[in-house]
């Protein structure tokens, strides 16, 4: 499963989200068995914009991946898939690509 998701970052939250990346979203990722790949990617001429690049062994180890992410940055909103102390990062966000 190949998924390409895309973030734009809140103005003055770019370092904050970095940091978030580096030290929770990238670790969390790689410590799955199912994540086979998890490339994380800033646009150099708009710094607030982001891009992931994930290759995952099935559904179930991004559904694991996620319920990781809540166990270590707390819950989710009712309707959202990711923590709170996420999204309050980001500005908006899009799947550009998921294959199954």
């Amino acid at each position: 499963m190949v998924i390409v998701y895309r973030v734009m970052i809140k103005k003055g939250k770019v370092e904050d989200f970095i940091k978030l990346a580096n030290m929770v979203l990238i670790p969390a990722a790689k410590d799955l068995r199912g994540c086979q790949k998890f490339s994380f990617l800033q646009n150099i001429s708009y710094e607030h914009e982001f891009i992931f690049y994930e290759e995952w062994d099935s559904e179930k180890s991004v559904k694991i991946y996620k319920q990781k992410l809540i166990d270590l940055l707390g819950p989710a909103r009712p309707g959202e898939e990711f923590p709170e102390s996420m999204n309050k990062l980001i500005e908006s966000d899009e799947d550009i690509y998921i294959s199954q």
